[in-house]
């Protein structure tokens, strides 16, 4: 089956959690980030129809120092839209172009909606999130025959690497600290992995060093996170 187009105007039912639909609407194709999506106000047990993504107003979500801010993300260019995910469409009408912070991919996106969903139900929208990942990893790893534990670590270790690899790091900082967080499970659990993970380590370190070394800015951003230099002991 051919993969959808996404392009700006395209409606989509988002799927939140079994027996539950959020959606959302592409408003703008950035040149630089990728496509530019929010949220709206549409829940049901089964995918919304074009027409009702269209007329929906945007769901917003309260920022603790921007107040009240459109549910919104840039989906990075080479994220692959989820199979369980429905193309609505393409409208015809022109959205009003929304400002975000965020950059994610579709999955990340969609629990965010699933957050502000449970929020307004006076639940813990961290607890459903958490409980829905577990849940989609006992499925996939079902059908892969692996302990779900190891799957998620495995996958998590894996879009480490794709995003150093093609460049969607923002900063040196968050990708050191990524590999790091994950190396010792993998080391113990998944060796090949925990190599790649190394070597990755290895030369984002290396080019913050020497980044480091010629900007005192960098130095000062990159403290905690690069080896101590050594000192020449002074002889008697």
């Amino acid at each position: 089956m051919p993969a959808a187009v996404i392009e700006s105007g395209t409606c989509l039912a988002v799927p939140l959690r079994r027996g539950l639909f959020g959606a959302a609407r592409v408003v703008e194709i950035h040149p630089k980030h990728g496509l530019v999506v929010e949220a709206v106000q549409r829940f049901g047990s089964t995918p919304a129809s074009l027409a009702d993504v269209e007329r929906a107003p945007t769901l917003e979500y309260t920022d603790v120092i921007n107040g009240l801010l459109p549910l919104s993300s840039f989906i990075v260019p080479t994220a692959r839209l989820p199979r369980t995910f429905v193309v609505l469409g393409k409208s015809a009408r022109r959205f009003p172009t929304v400002s975000t912070y965020y950059g994610s991919d579709w999955t990340s996106f969609a629990y965010r909606i699933l957050e502000e969903w449970t929020r307004r139900q006076g639940k813990d929208p961290y607890a459903a999130v958490a409980a829905e990942e577990r849940r989609r990893d006992g499925e996939r790893a079902k059908r892969q025959g692996i302990d779900p534990k190891l799957l998620r670590l495995k996958e998590e270790a894996t879009e480490v690497l794709g995003m150093w690899r093609r460049g969607e790091y923002d900063n040196s900082k968050d990708a050191i600290q990524d590999a790091r967080s994950l190396l010792p499970k993998a080391q113990r659990l998944l060796p090949e992995l925990a190599e790649r993970l190394e070597r990755m380590l290895e030369k984002v370190t290396s080019e913050l060093s020497r980044e480091a070394a010629k900007d005192p800015r960098i130095a000062q951003y990159s403290r905690g996170l690069l080896p101590k230099p050594r000192t020449r002991k002074r002889g008697r």
